[in-house]
């Protein structure tokens, strides 16, 4: 039986090396990806509704991703979104109300992964474990000692802070 083909996919995210790596590598297995690199863009883009998922970076320039999501919630409650980061972003309690989050991934987890989370959720299957809810205090440790907590598979690593090596 084949496998259904995914819907169209949106990417947000600031970072041109990113988005050509990346699309380049999802198209080398059958997923056209558009990208757009900021919010501005998104929303002018005609039949966002036609999307099946939009993936949003976390750290935009001037805003993030959960700001996007939140404006993405009001005009299409409907449409998925898929929160990705090079960074540890902690899901807290205040972000429930955006529903329309339906996963987070690390771009630390590679292209890979990421192409099979972009996969399914462009189908509808999302992982919402990884929505995990983390103490307050790592956001403090995160912001004082300038260092992220990734938690996987009950596995924790910390990594200094530095955007631009992130994925690559």
């Amino acid at each position: 039986m084949a496998q259904e083909q995914p819907g169209r996919v949106i990417i947000l995210d600031d970072d041109p090396v990113f988005c050509a790596l990346f699309s380049a590598h999802a198209k080398a297995k059958g997923i056209e990806i558009e990208a757009v690199s900021d919010s501005e863009n998104l929303f002018s883009c005609i039949g966002l509704t036609n999307y099946s998922l939009v993936m949003v970076d976390y750290d935009l320039n001037d805003e993030t991703g959960l700001e996007v999501a939140a404006t993405l919630k009001q005009k299409y409650p409907d449409l998925p979104i898929l929160v990705v980061s090079a960074t540890n972003r902690p899901w807290q309690a205040e972000h429930a109300d955006l529903t329309n989050i339906r996963g987070q991934v690390s771009k630390w987890d590679g292209y890979d992964k990421l192409c099979a989370t972009i996969m399914d959720g462009a189908r509808g299957i999302f992982d919402s474990s990884s929505l995990k809810l983390m103490e307050e205090e790592l956001v403090v440790l995160e912001r004082d000692y300038n260092v992220h907590l990734w938690i996987d598979r009950d596995k924790e690593s910390w990594t200094q802070h530095y955007h631009s090596f992130a994925a690559y």
